[in-house]
């Protein structure tokens, strides 16, 4: 069933994702208790579909709520903690809560690179986020740099043809144009186009 159901996810079929990964969850808290990883996983994947959906404060409360007791079963620093931590910052936003995505986005990203290290790749997941929420405010001053280092980072980690470093390599050159440097810029995207 979760498996199934994931799948549809990464397809980009959430609505047909959803009510599975509804059942999966129900099915799993039943099971295991709300506490088991396995429950705390099935929230987490819960909470994406709904913001994939266009359900940000369902997205938000399930994501808040995997991060909460991720946090208490497995400790704050753990990966998976971190995980739900840094995808509650989009859902934060979508609901209008700049102020506070913008202090979590800080507080994911430095919590990632304490506890993971600069490299790792929920670090990087929390650098982009922190990032895309800059640009969505405007700051993309403060967000190239970020790109910038989710791009390094991902080129030594995982390659050049990962779609993450794909996807690093795209923002990176959309923030470059945003800036006024289109000549920069235009390589970047070319390069990135042509390897997706």
């Amino acid at each position: 069933l979760g498996g199934y159901a994931l799948a549809l996810q990464r397809l980009g079929r959430w609505k047909e994702a959803e009510p599975l990964l509804a059942e999966r969850l129900r099915a799993t808290k039943e099971r295991l208790g709300e506490r088991h990883p396995d429950a705390l996983d099935s929230l987490h994947d819960y909470a994406g579909i709904a913001l994939a959906l266009g359900d940000s404060h369902r997205a938000m409360f399930s994501y808040a709520k995997a991060h909460r007791l991720r946090s208490e079963v497995l400790g704050e620093h753990h990966p998976d903690a971190l995980d739900s931590f840094s995808a509650l910052v989009p859902a934060i936003a979508k609901v209008g809560a700049i102020k506070n995505a913008r202090a979590f986005s800080k507080q994911a990203l430095e919590l990632s690179r304490e506890t993971l290290g600069d490299r790792h790749p929920q670090t990087l997941v929390s650098l982009t986020n922190r990032a895309d929420l800059l640009m969505a405010l405007g700051r993309r001053l403060e967000a190239e740099p970020l790109y910038e280092e989710a791009l390094r980072f991902r080129r030594e980690v995982l390659g050049e043809r990962h779609p993450s470093t794909l996807m690093s390599q795209s923002k990176y050159g959309r923030v470059i144009h945003l800036l006024g440097d289109a000549l920069a810029a235009e390589p970047i995207l070319e390069e990135a186009s042509r390897l997706l």
